[in-house]
Parts: C-alpha cells; sequence; structure tokens
C-alpha cells in the first residue's frame, strides 16, 4: 500500500438523498460495470462505505478488489490517525581489486531509516502539535574490517501551533509557534585512515590531552555527542497550494545550542623532531561549545504526490544572531525529492546544506540518492 504521506488525499462528507447508489473507480462509462459497487441509504442513516482498489501506475485505471459497509470501530474509521510511520531500506553491494590485481575488495552497505509522526489537532483545539522523529541507521562491512557504522543520525523535530483566529476566514491560516529541533547521534564515531598516522589530541582550550603514535584509526566522536538543539517562538502563516501543496512562513526569536563534549576535527599538520628524525603529526582539536540567540525566519515547502509520483520536501532554516561579535548567519537546509517508481519502491535523493562561518567558512553539502523499499505502520 501507498504511504499517507505520499497519497495527501483529504477525508470528505457527503450529504445524499435516501435511495439506493452505484459507486464506480475513476475511468471508463458507468454503464461498463466493471469496477463498481452499490449501496443503500435509509433516511437518516451515515454509513463508512469503503473501497480498497489495486493502484496501476502505467495506466490511470485501478482494479477493484472489494467494498462494503464497515462499522466505524472495525476499521478505525470515523476519526484521524494520529500517528503514522514509516521504515524505508536499502542496500549496496561493491566490489574491486584497486589494490592489488588478484585481491578483490568487498563492501556490504545495509541501511534503514525509521520515521514516526505524530499530528494531535481535534481534542486540542484551538493547539495543534506535531512532532517528527528520523533515525537513519547504516552498517558497513568491508574485507578485513568487520561491521562499522557508516550511518547514525537522529533528528527530532516538535511544533506547537496556536491558532487563536481559526474560525476566521482572513485568519485561521495565522498562528502563533513554539518549536524544539534536535539533532544527534547514539553510537561512538571512528575515522578510518588509509595509513598509519601520528596524533596529538587537544582539547577545545588547546591544552595536549594525549600524544598517539602508528594508529590506523581514531575515535572522533562519542555518542550523543555533537548535540545540537534548536528553539524558536514566534509567528507563522500556512498558504495551501492546493489539496496537496502547503507552504509555511515562519518569523520569530530563536536560539540554538551546539554541545560538542569529546568530539574531535582536525585542524592542522606539523612536522616535529623526534629522536632526531622529522615525524609528522595530526593535530585533532575538540570543538567548543556554542550559544547563539537572535531572529529567526523559516520557509518549508511540501509537495505531496505531484503528477502521481513526485514528492517534493524542502525547508530553510536561518538564524541572524544578536550580540555577538560574530554577526554571519546560521543556515541549514534540508531537500528531499522521491519518485515512486512501483508500490512501495522508489527513488530517495537528499540535498543538506550547512553554514555556519564558526565551523567552516563555507557551505557544506551533502547529497545521497538510493533505490529504496517502504514499510508503512
Amino acid at each position: 500500500s501507498l504511504g499517507d504521506d505520499e497519497i495527501g488525499g483529504v477525508d470528505k462528507l457527503w450529504l445524499l438523498a435516501p435511495g439506493p447508489y452505484l459507486v464506480k473507480l475513476g475511468g471508463g462509462h458507468w454503464s461498463d460495470l466493471q469496477n463498481f459497487a452499490t449501496v443503500s441509504l435509509a433516511p437518516g442513516e451515515m454509513k463508512t462505505f469503503v473501497m480498497i482498489a489495486d493502484t496501476n501506475p502505467i495506466s490511470s485505471s485501478d482494479i477493484l478488489i472489494g467494498a462494503g459497509v464497515f462499522a466505524d470501530d472495525d476499521i478505525g474509521l470515523g476519526s484521524k490517525r494520529w500517528h503514522k510511520g514509516y521504515v524505508h531500506w536499502d542496500f549496496s553491494l561493491f566490489a574491486d581489486n584497486k589494490l592489488e590485481e588478484n585481491k578483490t575488495t568487498s563492501s556490504l552497505d545495509l541501511k534503514a531509516e525509521f520515521v514516526n509522526n505524530i499530528d494531535l489537532h481535534e481534542g486540542i483545539r484551538p493547539f495543534h502539535f506535531t512532532t517528527r522523529s528520523s533515525y537513519d541507521l547504516g552498517l558497513n562491512l568491508a574485507s578485513g574490517r568487520g561491521f562499522n557504522f557508516s550511518q547514525d543520525s537522529y533528528s527530532l523535530k516538535s511544533v506547537l501551533l496556536l491558532y487563536p483566529l481559526e474560525n476566521k476566514a482572513f485568519f485561521k491560516n495565522f498562528a502563533f509557534y513554539g518549536r524544539t529541533d534536535i539533532d544527534t547521534h547514539f553510537f561512538d564515531k571512528t575515522t578510518f585512515f588509509s595509513g598509519m598516522k601520528n596524533i596529538k589530541l587537544l582539547d577545545s582550550n588547546q591544552n595536549l590531552l594525549s600524544t598517539i603514535d602508528g594508529v590506523s584509526e581514531l575515535k572522533t566522536q562519542i555518542a550523543f555527542y555533537p548535540f545540537s538543539l534548536r528553539n524558536g517562538t514566534g509567528l507563522t502563516y500556512r498558504i495551501k497550494l492546493g489539496k496537496n501543496n502547503l507552504l509555511s512562513l515562519r518569523g520569530g526569536y530563536g536560539w540554538q545550542q551546539d554541545y560538542n563534549q569529546r568530539s574531535f576535527v582536525v585542524s592542522d599538520s606539523v612536522s616535529l623532531a623526534k629522536d632526531g628524525v622529522a615525524t609528522t603529526y595530526d593535530y585533532y582539536v575538540e570543538q567548543i561549545d556554542r550559544r547563539s540567540r537572535g531572529l529567526e525566519s523559516t520557509v518549508i515547502l511540501s509537495v505531496m504526490n505531484l503528477l502521481n509520483f513526485l514528492s517534493i520536501n524542502s525547508s530553510v532554516d536561518v538564524l541572524f544572531p544578536m550580540g555577538l561579535e560574530e554577526k554571519d548567519y546560521l543556515l541549514k537546509n534540508e531537500n528531499s525529492l522521491n519518485i515512486r517508481i512501483y508500490r512501495n519502491l522508489s527513488v530517495d535523493m537528499k540535498l543538506n546544506i550547512k553554514y555556519d562561518r564558526a565551523v567552516k567558512d563555507w557551505m557544506v553539502y551533502d547529497t545521497s540518492s538510493n533505490l529504496r523499499l517502504s514499510l508503512y505502520y
């Protein structure tokens, strides 16, 4: 079945006169007597009529599998689902003999993305609460190295909206918002070198922690760090661009905290004399903790099921710090493009861009694309 996030359908309530009705899937003439079902309504009666179809991605026609009237409690209808989740997974296998002619080096990559969405509005009006958690986990098995984590990232995005004038036509899309975003990971991160390295570890105050000679790998991050926390509050306006398309504009006051305990990055390579011999050392420095506050602006675009196979999600989050010597803005841009091939099989492409001059004085980006199989629950 297709995922709820890829359909975007809106529930409709039909008020009909009593009598018998013929319900038919789209495509073809009413007299074809194909892909149809019948239902009767008595005066004052309300029914939930369910049709189950086998969708055909090649043509515009669908095949009716079954239809009937069920009690809402039997099939979970009559109320909006407040939780939606899915798992995406893919794998890839590589092999080459670049190192030696008669020696094949192989690598197996297994990746999975676990996503859970919670959407609460009914019952807590005029409030609207949404949260989305996403965990990407990748395992890599390479020749002579064993298993290691190739990907390990967790994000949690939560937003609480207050619609004070929800019943007013002009102001119904205005809301006050409060939001919290978290980015972290769950396992230690190890950096592997192609050859032996000499390392000097320094803390965030440039004090020498240790000297390590002749290593092929180095633990550069511990579990949960770096830990990034972003909060904000202000006004938002939502613009519907169609049944399945939405544009959200936010503006307000935000603050960001980055905690980097035992998170090391290479800063320099220096040649030092050791026992009369020049030895090269790579300096790894612990990143400092940072806190920024200022004006924030966010743009979120969601386009679902465009042309029946394409979904686009994009967000741009900018923080303009105030009261700091460093006046440069902080930027985070996340983009995803999903092309559905057949049912739960699709091509997924992502582009993420970050700018933080205190970390890098250029925009850092990463891209990925994969063939994924999805399971919805």
